[in-house]
């Protein structure tokens, strides 16, 4: 079991707190609407993963822009490091980034400085 062949594994749970997706309503952001984080691998390595939901409404020179954008951010633990893979874009694009997701692997053996 790939979790298992490592040894003196730091578990990600105590930092993702500092990482997590959080967004609040400001600025240019008008909604936020995040999911619950729910459990899943990426690259044979246990994960977590976020989604959420904004509407933006910005004001510039040429106009105001509204949009409701989605975003998935996924947190994963390999080799004692925290990557964090996200997207935040447009609902019809997010299977381009499921795809990116889903190409990730971590091959075996330390990590280099």
């Amino acid at each position: 079991d790939v979790y298992k062949r490592q040894t003196n594994r730091l578990p990600m749970k105590p930092y993702l707190p500092d990482v997590m997706y959080n967004q609040t309503v400001r600025g240019d952001i008008k909604r936020v609407d995040i999911s619950l984080p729910i459990d899943t691998d990426v690259g044979g390595e246990r994960a977590t993963s976020v989604d959420y939901e904004v509407d933006i409404r910005a004001r510039y020179a040429t106009g105001v822009l509204e949009k409701t954008e989605v975003g998935r951010e996924l947190y994963v633990m390999s080799n004692n490091r925290l990557f964090v893979l996200a997207f935040q874009g447009k609902p019809e694009t997010m299977p381009l980034f499921e795809k990116v997701v889903d190409s990730v692997s971590f091959p075996d053996g330390p990590c280099s400085l």
